[in-house]
């Protein structure tokens, strides 16, 4: 016997078997946005199956159990990228707030360093442009050279 899914497949009444819900996902459209329900356990599990099938180097992976939240789409780039969400694939979603907590907690397990304020004079950074002022933009070149990312007030 197939097992199904309380979910119903759209204007009808009748409940998705496995087999249903695995072509429903190999027939979604990259433009489709996140669900505002998430899938049920069934229709996930249906999925990560295919998923695993369509993407073997992830057979030994399992995306995080909030995933049920996530699109088809974003579920299939994680499969992609090999278990990792980028910031290409989260800005293609659309702006839920499950979303935004995504893209904030990109990189957050990656050590915080305070790095020094760069002067540019006491007008900020937009003064020394203002006033033209080489020493202040070529420390702020320096620095950006070094550290890939400059500290400095902007002066508005």
């Amino acid at each position: 016997l197939p097992v199904t899914s309380s979910a119903k497949v759209a204007g009808s009444q009748k409940p998705r078997t496995n087999a249903e819900v695995q072509l429903s996902v190999e027939r979604v459209p990259e433009s489709v946005p996140s669900a505002s329900q998430p899938r049920s356990a069934a229709e996930h599990a249906a999925l990560l199956a295919t998923l695993h099938r369509r993407f073997p180097q992830t057979s030994t992976i399992n995306p995080p159990i909030d995933s049920r939240h996530w699109s088809t789409n974003l579920l299939r780039a994680w499969f992609e990228d090999g278990g990792n969400l980028s910031i290409a694939s989260l800005s293609r979603e659309a702006p839920t707030s499950a979303n935004r907590k995504l893209i904030d907690q990109v990189g957050a397990s990656f050590p915080v360093v305070d790095l020094p304020p760069v002067d540019v004079g006491p007008e900020g950074l937009l003064g020394a442009l203002r006033q033209r002022d080489q020493s202040a933009v070529g420390a702020v070149v320096k620095h950006l050279e070094e550290f890939d990312c400059v500290t400095c007030p902007l002066g508005v």
